[in-house]
């Protein structure tokens, strides 16, 4: 349990990362493209 607890945690904070990077870069084409 406790060694599975930490990859559990960074899995949810890398997919955190990764959404708002994908966010960010929705956001900045769709600047570009207006």
């Amino acid at each position: 349990m406790s060694r599975s607890l930490p990859q559990l945690q960074a899995r949810s904070v890398a997919k955190q990362v990764i959404v708002v990077i994908y966010a960010e870069s929705l956001n900045s084409r769709g600047l570009m493209v207006a």
